[in-house]
């Protein structure tokens, strides 16, 4: 058999075969390009808020046409097509894909979202991630009722336009039904019983403006409860409403806008409290061993001012409720009611609690079954290794003197703490910082080492975020074996806006607890939420600190 005639019969189909693979290679190995590599995406925002939504009945028709219209553009460009809704959340009803294969779903305009605010910085921030992903220019249209921006939004906006992105807006249509809005509540912190009480509020009428417009306020004070109403202008943006003198103690105001035909109650109501001042109430109670020497101390501190009570003994007490600090000079806390310290304590009141021996030994038996459970304080004589962090709250005003103050108290607390402490100060403001490792406690010649390190820091400024803080020191701290001490420097002032702030605070607490991580919140500023603070005092578990 000849088989060279044989090969040479199925040559040409080898070499077609040869062919076919080859090609097959280049294809499979070739860079592959993103469908969208190069190109624009068109990404539509559609405000789907509550002062956006339900101020305009004809909401979803007029958002279907726009979509619709933006669509067609699209297509004729050869453009891709995405489009997110935002409120408080953002969610993405469409794309990236070819604009011819958009259709309105009516089923969006009741999507499951969150809608009571305003979120257009994440909503920009989710369209230049998402152009970034099919890298592609991202061309952004934002459809809602308001194109004014916050600082967030002027960042969200800037970052977008360095990466080579557009942003344009178009008013959905003109609102329907008007919706005021409370603004600002400002009153005095303080003031005297009897001076003058007035708030000053601040309101957006928006577009239409309504036809009457009215505050009515709701007053809770020693004198009892009563309503008033206030006529407000339409035309103006703040307004005075005095409420005659101020009664002792504490006044709750509650202020509420009324404008007919209003839909959105919600945002158009605020509280706030104002107290009046008088001469601090000090009481001061003390073992008989120690009354000249408390008979002393009330000499002193009347002579300063203070309106000063020295009391018989602990269970002769009063209700304590007009005292604003408690002193006691060596009695144990077991010998003070804890159903009459508890609301004491809980609603602000201070408590110095002094006398080492006394003190101590009731810690370290059975401090959570007496009054020793709210006191600042646990003594720990093991021999663990233990990580003290300062964290710092540098938003705003903390500059200067404030921040010096910072530095200072680090200094102090790096001498003052055991030699087995590791102090660690940590800043943070939306952003939680790297640590600044200032070494072991105990060692006072390392002051000036610790010295030159803090007079390196800068307070960076900027909005604060405590719960994100809150939560990624609650990552860390779940991932150490260490135990830890954490003081939390701050003013209670969240401004991240986070949905449940307050709860996921609270949270955050209890996990740094089970972390092992005593938190103790120092308070500071001119003008502290304690109301937000409260989230932030958790029981711990004595056994484990």
């Amino acid at each position: 058999m000849n088989h060279g005639a044989r090969w040479r019969r199925f040559a040409p189909l080898l070499v077609g075969a040869g062919a076919l693979l080859c090609l097959l290679a280049a294809w499979a190995f070739a860079p592959v390009k993103s469908a969208t590599a190069g190109e624009t995406l068109e990404v539509v925002l559609v405000d789907a808020s509550d002062s956006c939504r339900r101020t305009r009945p004809g909401w979803a028709r007029n958002v279907e046409r726009r979509l619709v219209e933006r669509a067609a553009r699209a297509r004729e460009q050869g453009h891709s097509f995405a489009v997110f809704a935002f409120g408080a959340d953002v969610v993405r009803w469409f794309g990236p894909a070819r604009a011819e294969e958009f259709r309105f779903d009516p089923a969006w305009a009741t999507t499951q979202m969150r809608t009571d605010a305003t979120r257009t910085a994440e909503a920009v921030e989710a369209a230049r991630r998402l152009a970034a992903q099919v890298q592609a220019r991202a061309q952004v249209l934002l459809i809602g009722d308001d194109a004014r921006s916050d600082e967030e939004d002027r960042q969200a906006l800037a970052r977008l336009e360095a990466e080579g992105g557009a942003f344009e807006f178009e008013l959905v249509s003109p609102a329907e039904l008007c919706d005021v809005a409370l603004g600002e509540v400002r009153r005095p912190r303080e003031l005297e019983a009897g001076a003058p009480l007035s708030l000053r509020i601040e309101y957006d009428v928006g577009e239409p403006r309504p036809a009457k417009l009215e505050a009515h306020a709701l007053v809770v004070d020693a004198r009892g409860e009563r309503s008033l109403t206030f006529p407000l202008s339409t035309s103006a943006v703040a307004e005075r409403l005095d409420f005659g003198p101020a009664a002792a103690g504490t006044t709750r105001i509650t202020v509420t806008l009324a404008a007919a035909g209003d839909p959105i109650p919600e945002n158009d109501s605020a509280t706030v409290l104002v107290r009046t001042v008088r001469d601090l109430a000090v009481s001061l109670v003390a073992t008989p061993q120690r009354r000249s020497a408390a008979e002393a101390l009330a000499r002193g501190w009347s002579a300063l001012g203070l309106s000063v009570t020295l009391e018989a003994d602990a269970a002769g007490l009063p209700r304590l409720q007009d005292t604003d600090v408690l002193v006691s000079l060596d009695l144990p806390p077991s010998s003070f009611d804890v159903e009459r310290m508890e609301p004491f304590l809980r609603n602000g009141g201070g408590w110095i609690c002094c006398g080492t021996a006394v003190l101590g030994n009731e810690l370290v038996s059975a401090p959570r079954s007496t009054a020793a459970q709210w006191l600042p304080l646990e003594l720990d004589d093991g021999d663990e290794e233990r990580d003290v962090l300062l964290v710092v709250d540098v938003s705003g005003s903390m500059s200067g003197p404030e921040f010096d103050r910072v530095r200072n108290a680090a200094i102090q607390l790096g001498g003052a703490a055991r030699p087995l402490d590791r102090v660690i100060l940590r800043l943070f403001t939306d952003q939680l910082s790297r640590p600044y490792d200032l070494g072991f406690g105990g060692d006072r010649t390392r002051d000036d080492e610790r010295a030159r390190i803090l007079m390196r820091l800068r307070p960076p400024g900027g909005p604060t975020d405590l719960v994100r803080t809150l939560e990624e020191l609650v990552d860390e701290r779940e991932a150490s074996e260490r135990k830890a001490l954490l003081f939390l420097l701050t003013d209670g002032r969240d401004e991240s806006r986070h949905s449940g702030a307050a709860e996921r605070a609270r949270i955050a607490i209890e996990r740094l607890g089970a972390a092992r991580t005593r938190t103790v919140t120092l308070v500071s500023g001119a003008d502290p939420d304690f109301e937000f603070l409260r989230n932030l005092d958790a029981p711990q578990s004595a056994a484990e600190l």
